[in-house]
Order: C-alpha cells, then sequence, then structure tokens
C-alpha cells in the first residue's frame, strides 16, 4: 500500500495531521476495550487539526472493503469537538454528504460508539444512505443538553422491534431537535412492518407521509 503524511507543528505539539492512504490487509484497534478491526481495502484522505479549544477530525473521499466483502463508497466527513470554558458548555458538530448504513452497522462492534448506539444499531440493523447529514450538540455527546440533527436519506430500512415498526425501501428527509422534528417519506416500492398489528408487511406501490 502507500501512505503519505502531512504535519503542522506549533511550539511542543502537533496542530494538524493529514494523510493520503491506499492500504490492503489493514489491521487495526480503535480503544482498548474494543475488538480489532480488519479491512481488505482503505482508502482516501484522514486527518484532525487543533485550534485551541477546538479539534476537527475530518475524511475525504473515504472508502473501505472488509474482509467479509462489505463496502462503503467514497465518504467525506467533519467532526468538531469544542472543550467547554467557564459558562460555555462544551460542545460538537458532525456533517457528512452521504453515509452508507449497512458497512458501519458491520462494524459497530469495533468503533468507539455510546454502548447505546451500539446496542441499538444491532437491535434494529438499520440499512440504506443518509446524505447532507448534519449534527450539533451542547453538553456531553453522551446525554447533550440540546441538539439538532438533519439529513435525507434513501432505501431506508429498519428491522421491526416491540412496538417499533419496521420498514424497507423508505426514501424523504427528517429535522429534529431535543424540542421535536418533523419527518417527511417520498417512497416508490417501500414496505412497512407492524408485527403487533399484521401478520406479514405491506407493500406501497408510492407512499408519501409527513409526519410532526
Amino acid at each position: 500500500g502507500a501512505l503519505r503524511l502531512w504535519f503542522q507543528f506549533a511550539p511542543e505539539q502537533s496542530r494538524e495531521i493529514v494523510a493520503d492512504v491506499e492500504l490492503a490487509d489493514v489491521k487495526a484497534k480503535l480503544a482498548d476495550d474494543l475488538p480489532g478491526i480488519e479491512l481488505a481495502h482503505l482508502a482516501g484522505r484522514v486527518g484532525t487539526r487543533t485550534s485551541g479549544t477546538e479539534r476537527e477530525i475530518f475524511a475525504r473521499a473515504l472508502a473501505f472493503t472488509t474482509t467479509t466483502d462489505q463496502r462503503l463508497d467514497p465518504v467525506g466527513f467533519k467532526v468538531t469537538l469544542r472543550e467547554g470554558r467557564g459558562d460555555r458548555p462544551a460542545s460538537g458538530e458532525l456533517e457528512f454528504d452521504q453515509l452508507q448504513l449497512a458497512p458501519l452497522v458491520a462494524l459497530a462492534a469495533h468503533l468507539p460508539l455510546p454502548e447505546r448506539i451500539r446496542a441499538d444499531l444491532a437491535r434494529f440493523a438499520p440499512h440504506g444512505t443518509l446524505m447532507q447529514g448534519r449534527l450539533r450538540w451542547e453538553g456531553p455527546a453522551e446525554s447533550p443538553q440540546s441538539y439538532a440533527a438533519a439529513a435525507e436519506f434513501a432505501q431506508l430500512g429498519l428491522a421491526a422491534q416491540d412496538a417499533f415498526p419496521g420498514a424497507t425501501g423508505l426514501s424523504g428527509r427528517f429535522a429534529a431537535t431535543h424540542e421535536g422534528g418533523e419527518l417527511r417519506i417520498a417512497s416508490s416500492n417501500a414496505t412497512l412492518d407492524l408485527p403487533r398489528i399484521l401478520l406479514a408487511p405491506v407493500a406501497f406501490d408510492t407512499l408519501q407521509s409527513l409526519v410532526k
């Protein structure tokens, strides 16, 4: 494989690190308490930069293939984390252009995620693609005081769990905050699974809905 690095230094610390990678047979461990991750192929640009109390982690055209042939198409994202200071709480922001869910679900056990999120990913097994996503929060990421999230979605699917319905083939957009939200669905060839009400999933040639 190939690896190219750029560094920018301030006194006694690195301010920016950027890496272009094109690697095969990658093995890594992202935290001491997590199982190792193995990728057949990894490519793209990744980096981190620090300025005062703000840290940014980003990727451009990042793609990978797992050893079980799960593929993540090229994605760009940016995570910004800001430390709290005085009366100002810690905060953060996540932005991405498009994000396939199935490959990330397959690797969830290997990623440094809050345990509740990891459990929900395994339980609902989401698949499909999120696009033009943005998430902002204030307070600890695990229990934010406020948040705002929005994204478009295509061919979204979820497994039915308890009273929560399952679905396949959903397309639309959502916007949500800690105070409420809105969900718009405009789908073709979608199905809804309501196991507590119906014996089998219901198929729809077209499905449109607005939920607030």
